[in-house]
C-alpha cells in the first residue's frame, strides 16, 4: 500500500503505521479516501509492532447498518473493553448507500487491525455452497428469516472470520485472553457495559445474551477463550453432516447441536441485542417485551 511504501522512508512512520489497519480488497471507489489510512498488503513492520490488546473482536457478515449502530458498539463493547483488535471478514453492495456508509464508518474504527472485503452476494456464492454441501444443499427444511441460503452463507461468513483471524495469528504471533464473535447490525441496548473480564469464564465455555434461542442458542453474539471461540467460528464445516440426521434446523438450533458435538457448555448473561435492519427498525425478537422501549425505532 501507499501507507506501506512511504514508512520505509521515515524512521517515524512505522510506529504510526502500526494503527493502520490491513484492508484486503478495498473497494476503487473508497481508495482515495483511505489511501494513507490503511495497508493493502501486511508492512513489513508488522512483526515489530507491540500488541496493543489481550482482547479480540472477531466481525462477520454483513456490513448493513452499521453506522446506525456504532454509537451503541462503542458504549457496550469498544470503551469498557479498552478498545480490543478487530479481525473481520465483510460482505457489502456497493448499489446501497447504508452499505457504503456503514463501510466507511467500520474503516475508520478504533482496534480495527484486519479485515477482508468481500462483495460475494447469495448468488454469487451458491456455486461454492454447492461444492461444499453436494447434493443436500440447498437444504430445503431450513427454515428462518433468509432460509437455507441466508443462513447456510452467515456461516460461511463466520468461517471466513474465522481464516481472518489465522492469518492475522501468522503475521503477528498475538496471543489473545479474552475473544467475541460480533455481527455488524447488532444494535445494544442503552446503558449497558460489558467488560470481558468480568465474566467467569472457562474452557469449552461460551456466554451469549439472554432471550432469542428459537429452539436453540442466540447466534448474535458469543464470548470465549480463543481455543473455544475457534471452534464456535468453524460450525460451516459441520452444516452437511448436522443436516443428515436431522431436517428442520434453523441457525439458532444448527449451533446448538454443534456446540454440543464440539463440547462447549453455554452460559447466558445480560445483554440486550436487538437488529438494526434497513428498514430502520429494531427486530429485538422474543427479547422485545423486557425492554423499556419500542422495537419500531432506535430510542
Amino acid at each position: 500500500s501507499s501507507s506501506s511504501s512511504s514508512s520505509a522512508s521515515s524512521s517515524s512512520l512505522p510506529l504510526v503505521g502500526c494503527n493502520f489497519p490491513i484492508v484486503d480488497n478495498l473497494p476503487a471507489e473508497l481508495q482515495d479516501q483511505f489511501r494513507d489510512k490503511v495497508h493493502l498488503t501486511p508492512p513489513s513492520f508488522l512483526s515489530s509492532c507491540p500488541q496493543r490488546s489481550s482482547t479480540l473482536l472477531v466481525m462477520s457478515g454483513g456490513i448493513r447498518t452499521f453506522s446506525q449502530c456504532y454509537s451503541a458498539f462503542r458504549r457496550t463493547l469498544l470503551q469498557p473493553n479498552a478498545f480490543p483488535d478487530i479481525v473481520a471478514h465483510l460482505t457489502w453492495d456497493p448499489a446501497k448507500e447504508t452499505d457504503k456508509r456503514s463501510l466507511e464508518a467500520f474503516l475508520n474504527c478504533p482496534g480495527l487491525r484486519y479485515v477482508r472485503i468481500s462483495n460475494e452476494t447469495e448468488d454469487s456464492l451458491k456455486p461454492v455452497l454447492q461444492q461444499d454441501h453436494g447434493s443436500a444443499y440447498p437444504y430445503p427444511h431450513i427454515r428462518g428469516n433468509y432460509g437455507a441460503i441466508g443462513v447456510v452463507m452467515q456461516f460461511w461468513n463466520m468461517k471466513q472470520a474465522a481464516l481472518a483471524w489465522d492469518r492475522w495469528t501468522e503475521w503477528t504471533q498475538y496471543t489473545y485472553q479474552f475473544v467475541s464473535r460480533h455481527r455488524y447490525d447488532s444494535y445494544f441496548y442503552p446503558s449497558q457495559a460489558i467488560n470481558f473480564s468480568t465474566l467467569a469464564l472457562a474452557p469449552n465455555l461460551i456466554f451469549k445474551p439472554r432471550g432469542n434461542n428459537w429452539g436453540g442458542v442466540n447466534d448474535k453474539f458469543a464470548v470465549g477463550y480463543p481455543e473455544t471461540m475457534r471452534k464456535y467460528l468453524r460450525l460451516y464445516d459441520s452444516v452437511k453432516s448436522i443436516y443428515e440426521v436431522q431436517e428442520g434446523f434453523n441457525a439458532e438450533l444448527f449451533l446448538m447441536e454443534y456446540l454440543s458435538r464440539s463440547g462447549i457448555r453455554v452460559q447466558e448473561f445480560q445483554l440486550d441485542i436487538c437488529l438494526y435492519r434497513y428498514n430502520g427498525k429494531l427486530d429485538c425478537g422474543d427479547a422485545a417485551a423486557a425492554l423499556p422501549y419500542s422495537s419500531s425505532f432506535p430510542p
